[in-house]
């Protein structure tokens, strides 16, 4: 009489390594699906508005897309309650790690040109940036407490923390105006000497958009 185990086993083996086949694909896609709608997630109206904006008043260097990388990473320190000089103190190390491989070696570049510009009066650039930090900050203490309110409002409401961000997205968007960007630079300016502006101007429109802005009399 024939062995039907044997037979069995011949027909189970394959069964079972296409069924565990399908199953791997169907995690694999459900993983890809579950990136993708993460992803989607956080490119959120209000985000890209005030990524479009920060493009449009501020920067010509980075792209919106890395723009709004590097807003997250603020705007999430504010979501978990840090301070603005908290804050402040990692802007440097946050624009370095979000920087494009691309564009990394034209920021050092830049710092390179500011550094020799200040060097005869035992100046650099990250020297120049902590000198100049505390006067932005206090321009911008303002807006920094107008976005943590509402998100601390929508925070004891339960809402979710996409909605929170969200919010705070369009409260600065807001609050950016060429104004807000003109007080920033002309503060900025009169708290750092004639040289140190001098190398500022000289180097700064890399990164900013002086361009757009009054600075015929700080030159």
């Amino acid at each position: 009489m024939p062995n039907r185990s044997i037979k069995c086993k011949h027909f189970v083996a394959p069964y079972k390594r296409l069924n565990q086949s399908l199953i791997t694909e169907m995690k694999l896609t459900i993983l890809c699906c579950t990136f993708i709608s993460l992803a989607s997630s956080q490119a959120t109206p209000k985000r890209n508005a005030f990524c479009k904006k920060l493009k449009d008043l501020v920067t010509p260097f980075y792209t919106e897309e890395v723009l709004c990388k590097i807003v997250d990473d603020f705007f999430n320190m504010i979501y978990s309650g840090k301070k603005i000089n908290q804050i402040g103190n990692d802007a440097v190390k946050i624009l370095i790690a979000r920087t494009p491989v691309t564009q990394y070696f034209s920021l050092l570049s830049l710092k390179g040109s500011t550094d020799k510009c200040l060097k005869p009066i035992n100046q650099d650039t990250l020297g120049l940036l902590k000198k100049a930090l505390p006067t932005i900050l206090r321009e911008l203490d303002k807006v920094y407490k107008s976005i943590q309110n509402k998100m601390n409002q929508m925070k004891k409401k339960k809402k979710r923390k996409t909605d929170v961000l969200e919010q705070g997205y369009n409260v600065a968007t807001k609050a950016l105006t060429k104004n807000l960007v003109q007080r920033i630079i002309t503060a900025s300016a009169k708290m750092v000497t004639n040289v140190e502006w001098k190398c500022a101007y000289l180097n700064l429109p890399t990164l900013i958009s002086l361009n757009k802005y009054n600075t015929k009399r700080m030159n």
